[in-house]
């Protein structure tokens, strides 16, 4: 028997659809498909949203800024729906985020390697919250690099991670 948290999280899974659905429908920018998954994540739920379309390039925008727009929009009427509910949405095109993910943790494992063989700090270059999310989880999750730090720098778009050995 599902239990009741479950319950909660699909009929969550099914609004935020719903509501994307109509915000492309609103927008004039009707999708084929959307695609959806739970995933747990340590002590949250995050519903994740894949729209298959013909015209990605106007749902992502330049470097994903209307991607990020609509997910904002959908993320607050989500909370207005579900007020008690600590799930996230995350929205994605025709997995652009997740390649873009992909990207940058290829990236940071290209500045292990340098970190690695030079004992220097790496720099990589600015990007969104999510990605920078991304390689900070990634390189706390490995017991390979238990002896690396990770550390967002900069304000607004100059943000970005400084890889470096911890201190002996």
């Amino acid at each position: 028997m599902p239990s009741k948290n479950n319950d909660l999280e699909i009929k969550q899974t099914e609004a935020a659809k719903d509501a994307l659905k109509e915000m492309l429908i609103k927008a004039y920018l009707p999708s084929d498909k959307i695609e959806t998954e739970l995933i747990h994540d340590r002590d949250r739920s995050i519903i994740r949203l894949n729209i298959i379309s013909d015209e990605p390039q106007h749902l992502i925008g330049r470097q994903g800024e209307n991607l990020f727009a609509i997910q904002q929009i959908l993320r607050l009427i989500m909370r207005k729906q579900f007020i008690e509910s600590q799930i996230s949405v995350v929205v994605d095109v025709d997995n652009y985020r997740r390649q873009q993910e992909e990207n940058a943790l290829t990236m940071a494992r290209s500045a292990l390697q340098r970190l690695r063989r030079n004992e220097q700090e790496q720099s990589l270059p600015p990007m969104p919250a999510y990605k920078r999310r991304a390689i900070h989880a990634m390189i706390m999750a490995d017991s390979d690099f238990a002896d690396v730090a990770t550390e967002s720098t900069g304000i607004g778009p100059e943000r970005h991670i400084v890889i470096k050995l911890k201190a002996k």
